[in-house]
């Protein structure tokens, strides 16, 4: 299997691996593509099997590949939620109470005495707060007596559930256990309520102090904001779980990390390809970035490439509906920009720039679009070039136009050079090397016209006032440089 790529090259041969005439004509592979993951181990292996058959003198090449790209990873998006740890909110809500009363300074936070800690000691009303739930309160009621009596200290007991619900009762609470002289455990046995799960959203104040990131399912999440009601629907202990919000909305975080089906932010191409169609899909990954580059999946940002689509459909069917083309000749502008693409898209092509291409072909449709331009000529151009991109959609279109056998089949239109020409060069204009502006001059102005045109240019002006001129460097369809002192 590391040697495969020899055997394609005579694969009915039935006396040997491959002959010397087929593997003298092949000679080697032009383009391997594969995961950096899996080609590492593969390309090893491949080159030592080649090198091998090489001083055998059956291969004919020393090297089995010219040229090697590893695409890049497409990662996930992941989204979190922030849990509560309702203990530490609740230590988290008492001790705001506390600086807002303007005792801050006469409390301790996790107070040791020996081996034992509590959450709060006010060394002047030599006040303990303890907060547990209410049933590990009422467990341990008789060990906080059996304490106090033995250190003459004051201890309250807050259980959580009633300062994350009633905290205005057990603010008012602990101011009296501050002011009162006795000795005792002061708890009141509250009703007992229920700790339900809670969540609180990303931008509300302080809230990694007391919350815990946890992974959620993508599909509940849109521009950042939670499906509160998906999400209580996904697991049985989320089903009474409750939100702190901000503005009424749950905002979730995120983070780009490897798609994993542990982190919940695979996305499902079958998902994708009903709801915008396999050729937006397509388009969006390529759209992504450069082909060797990781990038990260927003799904978000497939709208764009949707919105795209669906304009370059009313290219074909102006209101959406009716299909109208025109079979005048193309107007000068029109061929223009179709022949600028048509070089643009070849050249990314041949560069693997598969994202520029997507781009170039977006320019393409919009400057089109605002020449109200449906020329078939021009149209069936553009459908041969972005075939290959999206090949469903340019079928479907092709077969619209009149022809048939398919559009794979068809050979990619020429470039027509007359079009290519420019008519004017923008020139970036710079003073003693550093760009100040620029300036849009006809491409036929010789080097002194293209001088005399900038020096006279009011924002030159600017930059010459009180100045010499020590000397004028002109590349003409490329920059303007002036020495000045």
């Amino acid at each position: 299997s590391s040697a495969y790529y020899l055997r394609y090259m005579e694969p009915h041969n039935e006396q040997e691996y491959f002959s010397k005439e087929a593997n003298d004509y092949l000679r080697d592979v032009d383009l391997y593509v594969g995961g950096d993951e899996h080609a590492t181990g593969h390309l090893l292996y491949s080159r030592f099997w080649n090198k091998f058959l090489f001083d055998l003198g059956l291969a004919c090449e020393d090297e089995p590949f010219k040229k090697l790209i590893n695409q890049g990873k497409i990662q996930g998006r992941s989204s979190f939620v922030y849990r509560v740890n309702l203990e530490k909110y609740a230590e988290y809500q008492l001790w705001e109470y506390i600086k807002k009363m303007g005792h801050e300074k006469k409390f301790i936070r996790n107070y040791r005495d020996g081996n034992r800690k509590f959450d709060f000691y006010n060394e002047e009303a030599n006040l303990i707060i303890e907060i547990k739930s209410q049933a590990k309160l009422e467990k341990l009621e008789s060990y906080y007596k059996k304490y106090i009596r033995t250190t003459n200290k004051k201890l309250l007991l807050l259980p959580i559930a009633d300062i994350i619900e009633t905290n205005d009762e057990i603010f008012e609470e602990t101011r009296k256990a501050i002011e009162d002289s006795q000795k005792q455990v002061i708890f009141d046995k509250h009703k007992i309520r229920e700790l339900k799960t809670l969540f609180v959203s990303k931008n509300i104040k302080d809230r990694k102090l007391f919350s815990t990131p946890l992974h959620v399912d993508i599909s509940f999440v849109h521009n950042d904001v939670l499906n509160t009601d998906a999400f209580k629907n996904w697991r049985p202990d989320y089903e009474n779980a409750e939100f702190i919000l901000e503005d009424g909305k749950y905002i979730c975080g995120w983070e780009i990390e490897k798609m994993s089906k542990s982190k919940h932010n695979v996305q499902n191409p079958d998902e994708l390809i009903e709801k915008y169609g396999a050729d937006t899909l397509r388009m969006y990954e390529m759209f992504l970035g450069p082909v060797e580059q990781s990038k990260p999946w927003d799904t978000n940002g497939i709208e764009g490439v949707s919105r795209f689509f669906r304009k370059f459909w009313r290219m074909f069917y102006h209101d959406g509906e009716n299909f109208s083309v025109t079979e005048t000749t193309p107007s000068e502008k029109e061929q223009t920009i179709i022949n600028k693409t048509i070089a643009k898209i070849e050249n990314d092509i041949e560069r693997f720039s598969f994202n520029t291409a997507v781009s170039n072909f977006m320019i393409c449709v919009n400057e089109l679009s605002e020449i109200k331009s449906n020329n078939k000529e021009i149209l069936e151009k553009l459908l041969i070039a972005m075939a290959p991109f999206a090949p469903h959609i340019c079928e479907e279109l092709w077969e619209k136009l009149g022809f048939k056998g398919g559009i794979s089949k068809i050979t990619f239109p020429a470039v027509d050079e007359q079009y290519l020409k420019e008519d004017n060069v923008e020139y970036p204009v710079s003073f003693n090397g550093k760009m100040r502006f620029k300036l849009a001059l006809p491409a036929n102005l010789d080097k002194k016209r293209i001088e005399e045109e900038v020096l006279k240019n009011e924002k030159a002006q600017k930059w010459l006032e009180g100045k010499s001129i020590v000397k004028t460097i002109v590349v003409p369809g490329k920059i303007v440089n002036i020495v000045i002192r």
